[in-house]
């Protein structure tokens, strides 16, 4: 803040550009989130409320101040808590990290490795591999080095397989649950926050996606019409958008190029997966979260 004199203006402006990340694109609860102008460099609204008159328009609370108001959650609550209880009842989901011919856990002839996404598993229990779609079954589980009848979400593993080859096995290869298996989709609806100024972002701008070391060929098919209110008679019409401006977010169909298809979740449903960034021309032009699968 020393750097713009602790310009009221230039904070406000800051505050709405970290809300459309924060709140818009990343889904926090705006309640949740606190904005405070500091000076690092000569410690002012950190430890102590500001005493600098350039800084008198700010009333609310200092950094630590702050800091102390905030309900901690033990790890102990939350480990017991719904939201892990949901993730181990999820479909069983696993990116393989490493893979093994020789050596294998308890004689199987391919090993592979990585942390549990999502789900558990237990020895017997048959899986589903993308993109080869081959169906393994787990002949022995090794977390922290000892054999294991079962894993669960968040252990990191070591999963002998059978009935598969190992030339169908590579790392980023996909293991999940062959009841629920992860969608494979060639198209998306999403929700994109646009980084670049000098690339425009228009219907049918191509790119290349990055999402869960995957990479795909994709480009922007439908730019979805923003919703205007008429502050006359409180209707709301749609205006059509030909083009996203840098530090806007909005809500676009992409599509990958030959009919190819990517296995994805929803943002809401599982980060990991829905989570990714486009790059033209070797400069991230936006980043953005899946919002629907088509």
């Amino acid at each position: 803040m020393e750097k713009v004199k602790y310009s009221e203006i230039v904070f406000d402006k800051l505050v709405s550009k970290m809300k459309k990340i924060v709140v818009d694109q990343f889904k926090f609860k705006e309640s949740h989130v606190k904005y405070i102008p500091v000076d690092g460099l000569n410690g002012e609204n950190l430890f102590e409320k500001s005493k600098n008159p350039l800084l008198s328009w700010y009333k609310d609370d200092y950094l630590f101040s702050y800091l102390d108001k905030i309900e901690m959650v033990k790890k102990e609550e939350e480990k017991e808590g719904l939201s892990i209880k949901k993730m181990i009842h999820e479909p069983f989901k696993m990116v393989v990290k490493d893979y093994m011919r020789e050596g294998g856990i308890s004689g199987s002839s391919v090993t592979v490795e990585g942390r549990i996404c999502s789900g558990s598993i237990q020895i017997g229990d048959n899986l589903f591999t993308i993109p080869n779609y081959d169906v393994p079954f787990i002949r022995a589980i090794e977390c922290q080095g000892q054999l294991v009848k079962f894993a669960t979400v968040g252990d990191y593993v070591k999963i002998g397989l059978g009935n598969i080859d190992i030339s169908k096995i590579s790392k980023d290869t996909i293991l999940s649950s062959i009841e629920q298996p992860i969608k494979l989709v060639n198209k998306f609806k999403a929700q994109i926050l646009v980084n670049s100024s000098n690339i425009p972002v228009i219907k049918g701008t191509n790119a290349i996606m990055y999402i869960n070391n995957n990479q795909e060929s994709v480009y922007i098919k439908k730019i979805k019409m923003k919703k205007i209110k008429n502050p006359e008679n409180n209707k709301i019409h749609y205006k059509r958008t030909t083009i996203i401006p840098k530090n806007t977010t909005a809500e676009v169909m992409i599509q990958l190029h030959d009919r190819r298809r990517l296995p994805l979740e929803t943002y809401m449903k599982h980060r990991p997966f829905g989570r990714f960034i486009l790059q033209h021309d070797a400069e991230i032009i936006a980043s953005g979260v899946v919002l629907e699968l088509l």
